[in-house]
């Protein structure tokens, strides 16, 4: 007889042989037995797929397909249309969970009725061997200490823009996603941000587990630490994000935070990103941020950041960009100035 799985833990794959076992033995050793694992081979080429096809001949549970690589995305939305689960729970290939991670997720998502449960996450740093239990990945910003919360919808749309938007965070109900029609933005990066604040904003009933259940792993090979051209996507997320907000009537001043959250992650990314995308990325960033600003003005407490942002904004062009980048800047109590070619270009400092 057919077990009806309580969760369809979803895992798309792509060349992470190094790390796959322990992801998928952290599933298998998992206390709610109930699960099927969907594996999707996004057209690895190290041993990724025998790894996975040794696996699913030692527990049924464990589905196998394989795709040309499409991303990320792709093998997610197909593992979605093909689970059976009560809810689903995407899982990234190269991270591992606590034994009891799915049982605990599934019993609080089930008594309380809810759509959308996230939990804590530790990051586990591979090339110092450190677990550090980041702020942002644990809800920091809740003044309620207890393991468990359910949170109305008024106060989690106080914090919205501090939720983690990490897919690997969350459990969904499936039938919640069928009846929104939600799936990820295919050809993306960053696209679980967006796929996030979707559901949170289409739901009532979402809950947190403060207790880290999840290990990210931070590596080098990481798809978000190579500097690649989807770097780029971050742009087109975040103004996906922002007619998002628009649509929901999210306050002004709320969207202006976030704007100013965006900041730090797109002066990282531009950090890392490989010189041959650093134009294209100029060039998208600019329009992002001189299209969407916050209705306050660009007000940046970092002295770092403020270089970055008013470089960028004031720049018409890559090369004026680099050149205003190192170029001194003076700072008064209420402005920063730049001088270029006899030009005094002001922006309003911090208070």
């Amino acid at each position: 007889m057919t077990i009806q799985p309580k969760i369809s833990i979803i895992v798309p794959v792509y060349n992470t042989e190094k790390y796959l076992s322990q992801c998928l033995e952290s599933l298998l050793k998992q206390t709610l037995t109930e699960i099927e694992i969907i594996c999707i081979d996004d057209g690895s080429t190290d041993g990724s797929g025998k790894i996975l096809e040794e696996y699913r001949q030692k527990d049924a549970r464990i589905i196998v397909m394989r795709q040309q690589n499409a991303g990320q995305s792709t093998a997610r939305n197909k593992g979605i249309k093909i689970a059976k689960g009560e809810y689903v729970y995407f899982v990234d290939s190269d991270d591992w969970l606590e034994n009891d991670c799915c049982q605990i997720l599934y019993e609080r998502a089930e008594a309380n009725g809810l759509d959308m449960i996230s939990v804590a996450a530790t990051s586990y740093k591979e090339a110092s061997g450190e677990y550090v239990n980041e702020p942002f990945y644990n809800f920091y910003w809740l003044d309620n200490k207890e393991d468990f919360t359910v949170l109305p919808r008024e106060e989690y749309l106080k914090h919205w823009w501090k939720i983690a938007p990490t897919a690997s965070l969350t459990v969904y109900r499936r039938a919640f996603l069928q009846q929104i029609n939600l799936l990820f933005a295919e050809g993306l990066k960053f696209e679980d941000c967006l796929f996030f604040k979707q559901a949170l904003f289409a739901t009532d009933k979402f809950g947190v587990y403060r207790r880290p259940l999840y290990f990210h792993r931070v590596h080098a090979e990481s798809t978000v630490n190579n500097g690649g051209r989807h770097y780029l996507d971050w742009f087109t997320i975040n103004a996906k994000i922002n007619e998002l907000l628009e649509k929901n009537d999210i306050l002004q001043k709320q969207r202006d935070i976030w704007l100013f959250s965006t900041v730090s992650y797109s002066f990282k990314l531009w950090n890392g990103i490989k010189k041959e995308f650093r134009r294209e990325y100029f060039e998208k960033a600019h329009a992002f941020y001189t299209t969407h600003s916050p209705s306050t003005g660009w007000v940046i407490s970092s002295r770092v950041l403020r270089k970055f942002m008013y470089s960028l904004l004031i720049a018409k062009s890559y090369f004026a960009f680099r050149l205003l980048y190192f170029l001194p800047k003076k700072a008064s109590k209420k402005h920063v100035s730049i001088r270029i070619f006899g030009v005094k270009l002001k922006y309003k400092k911090e208070k």
